[in-house]
């Protein structure tokens, strides 16, 4: 197990992503704190895992709110001891209100960034103290393929993302001589539970150039090796998984045409 008596907090550790980076995390053998706001969701996530004689603590945090990511935080200092991975996960999209940029209400804007990368934000800003005081941490923002090449209607998204991929690069500059490693993933198009198509191949086929769709597993799986000291000499990067989707953004909206399927 290569993350042994490490301590983890997972944002949004109870949605599709974030709950398999939570088993992923599990599985290396890390102690793991979950904030998310769906506390029915992370109460059968933390009984599951408890049963299995695995370390982790559900805590309701609204990371919007920067006293609420402070006293989680102190939380998990108390309970745990000590913080050696972060893994910003939370995060949403307005995807039954996305709309071309002009026709957007403001409203949805703010709350998108501010959730994606505020939030973000925040939980680095409350966590460093206690890295930079140990010399040692490892963080792990994930973003998205929309933060790095446009895609219609996702204005507000696409610049919260890119925020955090560039708030990635420049953090992992002023925290190095810390021993302090900040990289990021960017997912491609990762179905949630309540999304996934009844013809996976067809999917597979309109939004990646590989025979099968992304799942939360093939974002844990770069996340956590992120987290490992196998990726020590790592920092500031951004890591693509998408199936190759970035090669020619198969399958998005462009307006006009939404979905283009061609």
């Amino acid at each position: 197990m290569k993350l042994k008596n490490k301590t983890a907090i997972v944002t949004g550790g109870a949605g599709c992503i974030g709950s398999a980076i939570v088993d992923k995390l599990a599985e290396e053998g890390a102690h793991i704190a979950v904030f998310d706001l769906d506390e029915s969701a992370m109460e059968k996530q933390c009984a599951a895992l408890t049963a299995k004689n695995i370390h982790i603590e559900p805590i309701p945090v609204n990371i919007c709110d920067y006293a609420d990511v402070q006293r989680a935080v102190l939380s998990v200092k108390e309970r745990f001891g000590k913080i050696d991975i972060l893994v910003n996960n939370a995060g949403v999209s307005a995807r039954k209100e996305m709309r071309a940029f002009a026709d957007q209400k403001l409203e949805v804007v703010r709350r998108v960034i501010e959730l994606n990368l505020f939030g973000t934000l925040h939980c680095i800003h409350a966590v460093l103290p206690s890295m930079i005081e140990a010399q040692s941490g490892k963080i792990v923002n994930i973003a998205s393929l929309v933060g790095v090449n446009g895609v219609w209607g996702n204005c507000d998204y696409g610049a919260a993302k890119a925020g955090v991929i560039l708030a990635t690069k420049t953090l992992a500059i002023e925290v190095a001589r810390k021993n302090i490693n900040i990289n990021c993933v960017s997912p491609g198009k990762v179905p949630r539970q309540e999304d996934i198509p009844e013809d996976e191949e067809a999917f597979a086929r309109q939004f990646t150039f590989l025979s099968r769709m992304c799942t939360g597993r093939d974002i844990a799986e770069m996340t956590v090796f992120l987290t490992t000291e196998a990726a020590s000499y790592i920092t500031g990067q951004n890591f693509i998984v998408d199936g190759g989707r970035s090669l020619g953004l198969k399958g998005d909206y462009c307006g006009d045409c939404r979905p283009c399927k061609k």
